[in-house]
């Protein structure tokens, strides 16, 4: 027999093995994929050491001092739900930059004079993994209150330069921040959605997360779901040198398809 033959005669049998595994899959599994774009505004500061050197840095305000401006971001989730539980990603591709001239600041043992003109750099990369419960919920509505745990691995990444000084800095590192969260659900009829969600995680006072939304939406169809909201995530760190305390905080808008 050719392999012209055994690819013939293997086509229907690969076809009746996908059928197969289409009708073994759980009838209560759902795919949800979600894009937001987030208009958030930045607020806080950093200090930012030169290795173990103390003295090696002062607070530089994220707006006054490094020029970080407002900009739009894409994020992006997937969500798999069986059953009661819920299994998701999200990537948050955090990239803000700017310039302006400060009043003064030392980054990473470099001295940026008050006046000299900044031009700057800051990506927080952040990647989210979650799990969840579905603890309560209403028949025939999208009423629900699930609870559950996270883990956050987020990178920071910053360039300063200095026109006047001369400077060009950088610093990154990553972290991974272990955490928990819970979302609400409240279905206002006529396919209306109110959604609040909160998580916090960390590894302690200092060295924590903070993400707080809520979302108004409006289901078009079966699979299709449009909000409008705000969100506002803290990162508070204080690792050696490297300390900061800053948020984003803004309106966004999310399409939901549900597969």
């Amino acid at each position: 027999m050719g392999s012209g033959s055994i690819r013939r005669s293997g086509a229907p049998a690969l076809a009746l093995l996908a059928l197969a595994a289409c009708k073994s899959m759980p009838r209560d599994l759902a795919v949800t994929a979600t894009g937001s774009y987030w208009m958030p505004e930045p607020d806080g500061h950093v200090t930012i050491g030169a290795g173990s050197q103390p003295g090696s840095a002062t607070h530089a305000d994220l707006e006054h001092d490094l020029g970080i401006d407002d900009d739009a971001q894409w994020t992006g989730r997937v969500d798999a739900s069986f059953g009661k539980h819920r299994f998701g990603v999200e990537y948050l591709p955090f990239d803000l930059g700017g310039s302006g001239v400060t009043g003064g600041f030392t980054f990473q043992g470099a001295a940026y004079p008050a006046g000299d003109a900044i031009s700057s750099d800051l990506e927080l990369t952040t990647w989210v993994a979650r799990w969840d419960y579905q603890l309560e919920s209403r028949k025939r509505t999208e009423d629900s209150l699930r609870i559950g745990l996270d883990a956050w691995w987020w990178g920071f990444d910053s360039r300063v330069r200095g026109i006047v000084s001369g400077n060009d800095e950088a610093r990154s590192f990553t972290r991974l921040y272990p955490g928990a969260h819970v979302d609400l659900r409240f279905d206002l009829n006529r396919g209306l959605l109110l959604d609040v969600a909160a998580a916090v995680a960390g590894t302690g006072y200092h060295r924590h997360l903070l993400d707080l939304s809520g979302a108004l939406g409006w289901r078009f169809s079966d699979s299709g779901h449009l909000a409008a909201g705000y969100r506002w995530i803290e990162w508070d760190f204080d690792h050696g040198n490297d300390h900061g305390n800053f948020g984003l905080l803004g309106p966004f808008a999310a399409l939901t398809f549900r597969f």
